[in-house]
């Protein structure tokens, strides 16, 4: 480097600076800088950043600020990459209901059977209970939905010992 001072980057230059970082993300196949530093090529990306700076914008070094600079084409493709995953995600969730609906319906039968049966063993007992059915609710719902709160606790003293 030499010994000239530093100042504030220019707007062209904070958008050469933008462009730059996120072509070389991509070049890289990675999304943001997160990834970039998760896969281990911050180096590369940094070393690959150095060049293509000075050679596009004779700007012999760069550091981060906290001010956070995005131009709109940077902004428009992390939300279409962002609606894209909420569409994936959609049809999982519909799913994901028609399991747990499913997996209810099939603890509903299961007490209705135990709740008829004439010579009731153990687990026709248990399954005819009440209780039966709302444990087994809280459980489709919290083995299938990603959100459901931790219940492993509840699971034990649910389950007999064997």
């Amino acid at each position: 480097m030499s010994n000239q001072s530093y100042r504030a980057a220019t707007d062209e230059e904070i958008d050469l600076v933008l462009d730059v970082e996120h072509q070389v993300i991509k070049y890289l196949d990675c999304i943001n800088k997160q990834e970039v530093i998760r896969k281990g090529l911050w180096n590369k990306y940094k070393q690959q950043i150095g060049l293509l700076i000075m050679e596009k914008g004779n700007i012999e070094f760069y550091y981060d600020s906290y001010l956070i600079n995005c131009n709109y084409d940077h902004i428009v493709e992390e939300y279409n990459r962002l609606i894209d995953q909420i569409k994936i995600n959609e049809p999982l969730q519909s799913v994901n209901e028609a399991i747990v609906n499913q997996l209810n319906n099939n603890a509903e039968k299961r007490c209705n059977k135990a709740k008829t049966s004439l010579t009731p063993n153990n687990k026709e007992a248990r399954r005819s209970q009440e209780k039966y059915l709302i444990d087994m609710k809280k459980l489709s719902s919290s083995l299938i939905n990603k959100s459901s709160p931790y219940i492993a606790k509840e699971v034990k003293r649910v389950i007999p010992s064997r």
